[in-house]
């Protein structure tokens, strides 16, 4: 019998149970959601089985810095006793950049008391590619393309956040465009350091984009994306960011961008 609507919620509820616990380096949360046999794998890299080695496998040796795993595209299938699932998943720390980017794979069984136990967690990375000299080129927007473009997508929200002038131009190209829906206009890379520069301190804003769509070719894409900016405790604007990108001496920039501010119903 496929899956219920009960048990794909509460699969996708398990999944965000054992990101947040891995965030939040709780060990022993995270081997409890597993099978006791269940095994944990960074494809490549190393594999835990069962929950005693799984724990030990997520115990940190030394201090980390906060991070968090966002994730998106969830897909899941199945049936009602058991159910695989894949999703793409981003772990950016807080402060800094994309720390790696890639896939999940997930097998699930459901246990005679209902609950829903991961059975296998494997890990697909995909490492963000620098230079197009690092592979052969066809002239597709590849994988590592999008990525490389999802890293410079999320650096320039967090320069905003934490008012890093020069840090927000980095991720535009020297004569980007950025653009308000009937509002002001900034052009090139001096204008964006004194805009920022001149800005009010940073009041714990946070700047958040989901819902991307990345088209294009190895040197340019355009992307389409929805935004919401958290700012003094509340959400104060969400809206659209229509973008253009361009490979410059191998690194993805953002060559414009188009913002289209959300109005309040009347």
């Amino acid at each position: 019998m496929p899956l219920s609507l009960e048990d794909r919620f509460a699969i996708s509820e398990l999944l965000a149970r054992y990101f947040h616990a891995s965030d939040a380096r709780d060990c022993d949360a995270i081997a409890a959601l597993f099978a006791p046999d269940g095994i944990l794998e960074i494809a490549g890299s190393w594999q835990a089985r069962g929950r005693a080695q799984i724990a030990d496998a997520e115990r940190p040796v030394r201090p980390r810095a906060p991070r968090r795993h966002l994730v998106n595209s969830l897909a899941i299938d199945g049936d009602g006793g058991t159910a695989g699932c894949t999703a793409s998943v981003a772990v950016v720390e807080k402060g800094g950049g994309l720390r790696v980017s890639g896939n999940f794979v997930s097998r699930l069984s459901k246990q005679r008391d209902g609950r829903w136990q991961i059975v296998h967690q494997r890990y697909e990375n995909i490492e963000p590619t620098r230079s197009g000299a690092e592979t052969e080129d066809d002239g597709s927007l590849g994988a590592a393309d999008r990525v490389a473009i999802m890293d410079v997508i999320h650096r320039a929200g967090r320069t905003v956040d934490h008012r890093d002038p020069e840090g927000r131009a980095d991720c535009y190209t020297d004569d980007a465009v950025y653009e308000y829906e009937g509002g002001e206009r900034t052009v090139g890379r001096e204008e964006f350091i004194r805009k920022l520069r001149g800005a009010a301190d940073p009041q714990d804003s946070l700047h958040w984009t989901t819902n991307h769509i990345i088209e294009g070719t190895s040197t340019q894409a355009k992307g389409i994306m929805y935004f919401a900016v958290y700012y003094q405790k509340a959400v104060a604007a969400t809206g659209t960011y229509s973008d253009t990108y361009r490979k410059v001496d191998g690194e993805w920039r953002i060559a414009s961008r188009y913002v289209v501010v959300d109005r309040a119903p009347q």
